[in-house]
């Protein structure tokens, strides 16, 4: 493996957990999800981190599908120049780049659940002792 395809699956490992936990750096005028690490999400931080490493793989897994399969891709799902170009102000991305955003946003959607459960009460969570009298 080449040292430039490490340095996509480095991105693309940065890019999607920025993408999960974009609620984390919002302010408060711009909510963009959840704030996971908050004291409102009653799911224990190692249950967060393990998670988000389960998803991070099935992203990456992914990524490697695609990078193993190049060569058998048509040229026209590829090609940088072909959707918008940019000496036309458009983006200049691939039709391949752009369905990898879609099942990060796809794996997002399904991962937030997962990590982030809103506390019912406004205070600290009470557990009920089942030793204590009634």
């Amino acid at each position: 493996m080449n040292r430039n395809l490490w340095i996509e699956y480095l991105a693309g490992a940065a890019i999607y957990t920025l993408i999960v936990f974009a609620g984390q750096f919002s302010n408060g005028r711009i909510q963009i999800g959840p704030r996971v690490f908050s004291a409102r999400n009653t799911r224990p931080r190692l249950m967060i981190v393990g998670v988000h490493v389960v998803f991070l793989a099935v992203f990456l897994g992914c990524m490697w599908m695609v990078s193993s399969h190049l060569a058998q891709l048509p040229v026209w799902i590829k090609a940088k120049d072909l959707m918008s170009p940019a000496r036309h102000g458009g983006v200049n991305v691939s039709l391949l780049e752009l369905l990898l955003a879609v099942v990060a946003v796809i794996l997002r959607t399904v991962e937030l659940p997962c990590v982030y459960a809103e506390s019912k009460t406004s205070g600290p969570i009470a557990y009920e002792n089942p030793s204590a009298p009634s």
